[in-house]
């Protein structure tokens, strides 16, 4: 994942991203691991902050919980499926049609 942020980055004006996304879940890769690499890229000053996209309160809770244990950065934010096209939103713990 380093190398190919960094030849991302390097196709940018600026070499940091403000923010950078672990997009999907990838439950084939111990959370441990993602929540490390994410930092790696902070820690090496090619991202300011990690979040996530598309991925359910536990795992963002777990990572979190990891990340604290370890005295690493948790996900700043996350970015939930939203589509203007198909008017759904999540409210409690079910799909709604608006």
């Amino acid at each position: 994942m380093s190398d190919a942020h960094h030849h991302k980055i390097m196709r940018l004006t600026n070499l940091v991203v403000d923010l950078i996304y672990a997009h999907r879940p990838d439950r084939q890769t111990p959370l441990e691991e993602t929540v490390r690499a994410f930092n790696h890229l902070i820690n090496t000053g090619k991202a300011l902050y990690w979040g996530t996209s598309e991925w359910s309160a536990q795992e963002i809770a777990t990572a979190n919980g990891i990340a604290e244990r370890l005295n690493l950065i948790g996900p700043y934010m996350e970015q939930p499926h939203y589509n203007m096209l198909s008017v759904t939103s999540l409210r409690g713990n079910r799909i709604t049609e608006n």
